[in-house]
């Protein structure tokens, strides 16, 4: 399959090198200026030389080619709107024009009107049109404003996003609400979670170069899945292109934390540099199963232990390289059988290197004595790879098929090396960990798009594949520790059974493969005189997900041998890493490996989802809209695995409504109020459901050894039902600027939150528990403005090419917690959730030289991190200002250069318990759990345009 992926990527490539366009083009959308709608069969031509034109597609698209190089007037002309001449559009060599237009319906159908307008104009005003007269209430970023952040994935952008911010620097939190609450798509197919542990996509697996747009729907209507509160993240990738292009893109980084300064690694395998494990991490493949090895002999046992490498080792590397990133893109527009056909690719490696220093320390709930303090350096690679190859051919004037395919990969290699203070023990401590993840994900999409003329029936069908995995390969854990009157450090080898925190290995894979289809018919009708549809359609997801995990150890083999027949036992235990599991160590006097898997750490999922909707979409007199209908969903989860009494664990859940039909019936309207053509009133009201993830249902135990905490399970978790509540006012002016204001409201029952318990030695069990109920309500301002009144004041031109722009929100959650035993409070805010979130931006770009400065200003507010009990108080992650500059200059006509500030504040992440619940973080008062330093990053890169 990879093999036929990338040959389709180099024949395009060899493709491109034949074609040299010698003329340019004029190419765009054409839509209703009142609905937005796309408008089928319009004529496109140029006025002196009708001859040379074009009619748009069932799209609203169109593309008139082979135009000699110079400035048009464009005529478009349809019956019943009035024609529209747009003057001085300039078409160069080699080039698209991009051309937008929006036409208004005529008065009187047999009457001629004809308007005549700029291009400039023309543009801006289609993009406002598309977003005045969206059916939800949603936000978003497109691929030009991507272009102006130093953002190099999809998760970095989106936190520019009105109401988004990022959890661990990747997880998107939407209106307070995290993980559970959110869904991810692209190009409309649904994504699988990334995570073992939770429901979350990891939204920076996806290259932000690859991307068109991303929106976020945040409210429901029924052609949308019905499983989220906070939104739906759509993520767009490129699409067919209206003419050829090649591009290339190379950059350099300089972290100040990591870059030219040295950095522990250890030995990897050959196609780390790719993100992949090449086997050297692997168990070998002589290794025993589980179920041999945990009943071998002490002799067995032995032999098994000498088939493992002794991977122990680190070395120290005299310097760090510099990040590096590169990006080759194309796409093609050509004839094939007298029809267009077309397409992109994209291949995309980001390498990047960084150091953290990483505080963690723990107290005692009853007297805040300290019970650790650990100082972990933390040297991480990071590798994004990613290739898009999307197809489109137009089989008619009115039918269209596009397959469109992307993979990526995404891994972290960390090597960890702590030191500190365990006090409640008594002792110093030296551990080492390496781990190893890679993530990949493949998604296939085939979708086709038909117009029945007569019937005025749209017809869009898909069929979608996305194939996840994400591996664990060793995971190795190393404890040393010293008495502090003693000055060696001496191995913790554990007698008896292994443990995963001393001397532990730990495999995992997670594999899940994403089955979907869908059909939507579209038809259209009148209703008081206006325009309306009726759309209907069927969904169906199937998800089949496999988790398995093996749990080993090092144990002294017998520790009477041990301490008898070694000349001097403690040598041999402080010997480093790198020697401790020698050969010669390996034996009856010594070391042997030990399993200690659970069948609970296995478990297989699956489910089944099947929707049907109805949705009317009715312009209604006096400048109404309504958009309205229902969605019914028949959703079926099982998951098969063990508890750790070895008993057998088979969850099968199946919707069942207020009604106790065998679906879930999830209503939803959205009524629109045009107060004039420029500003919109919205009120929204909706139900969605959360339905458990399998982690959530499975009862496998995972140590985090950076959390020291331990997360299992719960197999009894209901699905919450959501009502949701929304009104916004917007209001749109000239280029591209906007002004609106939201507020929303969400009743949550029976939602799932994560509970814990205390353990001894700073260590947590955490799991999973359906509480009483929750409330969210919120307030979001938006603002999109140019300068253009300065200019008028001063005289200065300048002006209107400054735009600022600022997203700020409020939000207020409590949830019911009464129903915990040992929760702290009766009620507490949302976990992950933020009081307010505040993205500024000020841009200025000059149109003649094209140099442009981009400044990004970020901050979220306290938020909970990790919940707490009565036992021990609740982890809030303190605001954190983020800054980030951008400058960028055409060098000359095909080249640009873009250099890149990013996080220059570089101020600490902290996380800490709120002693005197002063709701602020104040050092001397509060205890912090973790401090997280963090380097500034600098950025060069060069694009060149073939």
């Amino acid at each position: 399959m990879l093999k036929t992926f990338f040959s389709s990527l180099l024949l395009i490539f060899l493709l491109y090198s034949y074609v040299q366009a010698q003329t340019g083009s004029i190419a765009g959308h054409l839509a209703d200026a009142a609905t937005s709608e796309d408008i089928i069969g319009a004529n496109i031509y140029i006025e002196n030389d009708p001859s040379k034109g074009a009619s748009s597609d069932f799209d609203g698209r169109y593309l008139v080619g082979n135009l000699p190089a110079g400035t048009y007037n464009v005529v478009i002309s349809y019956i019943s709107y009035q024609t529209k001449v747009v003057e001085n559009v300039t078409v160069t060599t080699g080039e698209v024009s991009v051309l937008d237009i929006t036409l208004s319906g005529s008065a009187r159908e047999l009457e001629e009107v004809v308007v005549r307008t700029e291009r400039a104009q023309e543009n801006i005003n289609s993009l406002l049109v598309m977003q005045k007269n969206s059916s939800t209430i949603s936000d978003g970023i497109s691929s030009d404003i991507i272009r102006k952040t130093p953002d190099k994935n999809t998760a970095e952008a989106l936190k520019r996003v009105s109401g988004v911010s990022l959890a661990e620097n990747r997880f998107a939190v939407i209106r307070g609400l995290s993980d559970r609450y959110n869904s991810a798509m692209i190009n409309g197919t649904p994504l699988p979670s990334t995570e073992a542990d939770r429901k979350n996509f990891t939204f920076d697996l996806i290259p932000s170069n690859l991307v068109d747009n991303i929106i976020i729907l945040k409210t429901a209507q029924p052609d949308l899945p019905g499983d989220f509160a906070g939104g739906i993240i759509q993520v767009n990738t490129r699409d067919i292109p209206d003419a050829d292009f090649l591009n290339l893109s190379i950059s350099g980084g300089f972290n100040s934390t990591a870059t030219f300064n040295p950095h522990y690694t250890y030995p990897g395998g050959t196609m780390d540099w790719l993100g992949i494990d090449d086997g050297t991490r692997a168990i070998p493949t002589n290794f025993p199963a589980t179920e041999i090895l945990q009943n071998s002999d002490q002799e067995q046992t032995i032999e098994a232990t000498r088939l493992l490498a002794n991977d122990w080792g680190f070395e120290k590397m005299n310097s760090t390289i510099p990040n590096m990133a590169m990006q080759i893109s194309g796409g093609l527009n050509k004839k094939l059988f007298s029809n267009d056909f077309g397409g992109v690719f994209s291949l995309t490696y980001n390498n990047s290197n960084r150091y953290n220093e990483i505080t963690r320390q723990d107290f005692n709930f009853s007297d805040t004595t300290a019970l650790y303090r650990y100082i972990d350096s933390t040297y991480t690679n990071n590798v994004l790879a990613g290739a898009l190859l999307n197809l489109g051919y137009k089989i008619s004037e009115n039918n269209k098929i596009v397959f469109k395919n992307s993979f990526t990969i995404n891994s972290t290699d960390a090597t960890i090396i702590r030191g500190g203070n365990n006090f409640e023990q008594a002792t110093l401590v030296r551990n080492y960990a390496y781990d190893f993840v890679a993530n990949t994900l493949f998604n296939s999409q085939l979708s086709g798009d038909h117009f029945i003329k007569k019937a005025g029936l749209k017809i869009h069908w898909e069929g979608g594949f996305a194939q996840l995995t994400r591996s664990q390969p060793d995971f190795r854990k190393l404890f040393y520790n010293r008495n502090p009157e003693d000055s060696t450090f001496l191995a913790y080898v554990p007698f008896g059974s292994a443990s995963p925190s001393l001397a532990g290995k730990f495999f995992s894979n997670l594999d899940e493969n994403v089955y979907s289809g869908a059909l939507d018919l579209i038809f259209p009708f009148n209703i008081f005189k206006n325009k309306s549809n009726i759309k209907a359609g069927l969904f169906y997801q199937g998800r089949d997900r496999a988790f398995e995990a093996r749990v080993l150890g090092y144990t002294v083999t017998n520790p009477t041998a041990f301490y008898s027949q070694n000349e001097d036992p403690n040598a041999i235990l402080a010997l480093p890493p790198g020697q401790l599991f020698n050969e010669e160590n390996i034996g009856t006097a010594g070391f042997s490996i030990d399993e200690i898997t659970n069948p609970s750490d296995v478990y297989t999922g699956s489910s089944q989802l099947t929707a049907t909707y109805l949705m009317l979409d009715n312009k209604l007199p006096l400048n109404f809209r309504l958009v309205w209908g229902a969605r019914l969903e028949f959703f079926n989860q099982q998951l098969t695995s063990f508890d750790y009494t070895n008993n057998p664990v088979d969850v099968n859940t199946k919707s069942s409504d207020f009604s106790k039909l065998p679906f879930d019936f999830l209503p939803s309207a959205n009524l629109i109020y045009g107060m004039d053509d420029k500003t919109n009133i919205r009120l929204s009201f909706s139900k969605t459901v959360a339905r458990p993830e399998f982690r959530e249902l499975a009862p496998f135990s995972f140590y985090d050894f950076s959390t020291t905490s331990v997360v299992i399970g719960n197999d009894s978790l209901q699905r919450t039902n959501i009502y949701n509540y929304d009104f916004r006012i917007e209001r749109f002016f000239a280029s591209g600027q906007v002004i609106s204001g939201s507020v929303f409201y969400k009743k949550f029952n029976e939602p799932i939150e994560q509970t814990i318990d205390f353990i001894s030695s700073g260590g947590y069990i955490r799991s999973y528990s359906n509480v009483t109920s929750a409330t969210n309500f919120g307030l979001e301002l938006e603002l999109r403005k140019n300068f253009d009144l300065l200019e008028k004041v001063t005289g200065w031109k300048q002006f209107s090419n400054f735009i600022f722009s600022a997203n700020l929100a409020y939000i207020n959650s409590k949830v019911d917690v009464s129903s915990i035993a040992n929760a702290a409070d009766s009620t507490r805010s949302l976990q992950g959730q933020s009081p307010y979130i505040i993205n500024l931006g000020l841009t200025y770009t000059e149109p003649v030289s094209e140099f442009g400065v981009s400044i990004f200003f970020n901050e979220i507010g306290r938020r909970i991190i990790a919940v707490g009990s009565s036992e021990y108080l609740d982890i809030y992650e303190a605001p954190r200002p983020i800054l980030d500059v951008q400058l960028s200059k055409r060098l000359f006509e095909n080249a640009s250069l873009r250099l890149n500030f990013q996080d220059i504040f570089a101020q600490k992440g902290i996380f800490y318990q709120d002693q005197d619940d002063d709701n602020k973080f104040i050092e001397a008062n509060d205890k912090t759990i973790i401090a997280v330093t963090t380097g500034r990053v600098i950025t060069l890169g060069f694009n060149y345009r073939f």
